[in-house]
């Protein structure tokens, strides 16, 4: 008899311990996104889940349902992209309705990787990079415009040449693109599986030389090169992404550390005062307050 109970007992021990390693949730690491200034949104199973800042502690404030079939998300100040196989679908807040792109013949999409998130943007639109040209795509009314950036940026230079930005090595693809400016102007950045490398927009000299001084006016030190915020992610890191005008995170297995560009310095440092986010059901307290580390 004691055989079988013990039997019983050990059968019962294995048998809890599949269904929980069966309940454990999947993160979607690579599309884990900030949105509304202050918030990060992680993709759980088949939600998303959105957790805010609260007085220096991470809380679960919201959930939404996730499409089975979806290929990235991100989001912005206003809503929550989902890119689809031949649509994107926008989730806005503040009582927005919902909104759909379809894709057409004018509108293509290369792979998840040539679709350029947007973070700080407060438009519906959509940017893409196809053939070392940038387009966006936005929404007037009911129509959607498109805007070949190149195009716009040598018309606002009278038509100055203005060199192609970025072009992909198809040994060392990029995982990710983002868009966004601060005060060293408009950036593209690329995430790689070990750096996160930025680029501008080659300016001709005069415009360049102008740029500088009045950078230098206002803050006091020399504007630094897209080289000089080159990003590199440490070990153990498994991605990262834009967050804010001058703020990038690093996800690592089980937390999201933050940092912030020094113009001064130029250097990344990690925010004192934004503590790390940490995710997944082993790291939260009772009622979805994220332990602060």
């Amino acid at each position: 008899m004691r055989e079988i109970n013990a039997y019983l007992l050990l059968l019962g021990s294995m048998l809890l311990n599949f269904s929980l390693a069966i309940a454990q949730t999947t993160i979607n690491h690579e599309n884990i996104f900030s949105l509304r200034h202050t918030c990060v949104g992680i993709p759980e199973d088949d939600k998303l889940r959105i957790y805010a800042l609260k007085k220096r502690n991470w809380q679960l404030m919201d959930s939404i349902p996730l499409p089975k079939d979806y290929k990235a998300l991100d989001g912005n100040i206003r809503r929550v992209y989902i890119l689809m196989e031949n649509q994107m679908v926008f989730h806005g807040f503040y009582g927005e309705p919902k909104d759909t792109l379809l894709f057409s013949d004018s509108i293509k999409m290369n792979g998840i990787t040539h679709w350029i998130r947007t973070p700080h943007s407060t438009e519906k639109d959509i940017w893409i990079y196809e053939n070392e040209r940038i387009a966006a795509y936005v929404k007037d009314g009911e129509k959607w415009l498109k805007i070949d950036m190149y195009e716009h940026l040598s018309r606002m230079l009278n038509n100055e040449g203005v060199k192609p930005l970025i072009k992909e090595n198809v040994t060392r693809p990029f995982k990710k693109l983002y868009s966004f400016e601060n005060e060293a102007g408009e950036h593209t950045v690329a995430v790689h599986d070990d750096k996160m490398i930025f680029y501008r927009y080659e300016l001709p000299a005069v415009y360049r030389e102008a740029r500088n001084i009045d950078f230098e006016e206002k803050y006091g030190h020399s504007l630094p090169s897209p080289k000089e915020m080159e990003f590199v992610l440490q070990d153990g890191a498994i991605t990262a992404f834009v967050y804010d005008r001058r703020m990038v995170a690093v996800v690592f297995p089980g937390l999201i550390r933050f940092y912030r560009y020094d113009f001064g310095r130029k250097k990344w440092t990690q925010i004192p005062d934004v503590p790390d986010l940490a995710y997944g059901a082993c790291c939260m307290y009772p009622g979805g307050q994220s332990k602060a580390h």
